[in-house]
């Protein structure tokens, strides 16, 4: 039986990855120790399904075009740098969203849906953010950190919002190819 590794998402216009691009090439001239994410795979995730039956993405679709229905496109801005569990100690390094009532609702009820088929829910409370490094050791980090550190409260623009995309993830030694499955209009109909 096969799986496909997958996840809703955001996918950003040209002009806000190449803002945040911008940031990656600035702090990876540092040489920390970071596997960066590449420019054209910078997404907000709003639900990692992991690995679904292949005979259950088509309900998964179904499920996202019921969600995409309630709502009307969204618009958020992307502002700010961070980490997880710190800046100053992090894992993981991305860039901000400043989270909206109705993304905050969008992502509770794609949550929701999942969970009806069986998806098990995020344990962790929702942080919008989008990954721009992973952590791989602490060589060469602080110099990196301080280059981060100048974009704190940078304005990466805002993103309007008019369709999620269930999408299909697949790791290679090279890194993550992410492919779009499906794309669902936020069209709510009354």
């Amino acid at each position: 039986m096969s799986h496909v590794r997958s996840f809703i998402a955001i996918e950003f216009p040209e002009d806000v990855r190449e803002r945040i691009g911008n940031v990656i090439a600035e702090a990876a001239k540092h040489g920390g120790a970071i596997k960066w994410v590449e420019i054209h795979n910078l997404h907000l995730t709003l639900k990692f399904l992991g690995n679904v039956h292949k005979e259950d993405i088509p309900k998964v679709s179904l499920r996202l075009d019921a969600v995409a229905k309630k709502f009307i496109p969204l618009e958020f801005e992307v502002a700010g740098v961070g980490g997880f569990p710190s800046l100053r100690r992090p894992r993981v390094l991305w860039v901000g969203v400043v989270a909206t009532e109705e993304l905050l609702n969008l992502q509770r009820c794609i949550e929701n849906e999942m969970f009806k088929l069986g998806i098990p829910r995020e344990e962790r409370p929702f942080h919008p953010h989008i990954t721009i490094g992973r952590v791989k050791s602490t060589r060469g980090l602080s110099s990196t950190l301080e280059a981060l550190e100048k974009f704190e409260r940078e304005q990466f623009g805002r993103v309007l919002v008019s369709h999620i995309t269930l999408m299909r993830s697949d790791l290679l030694p090279s890194g993550p190819v992410y492919t779009p499955i499906s794309r669902h209009e936020l069209l709510k109909m009354d």
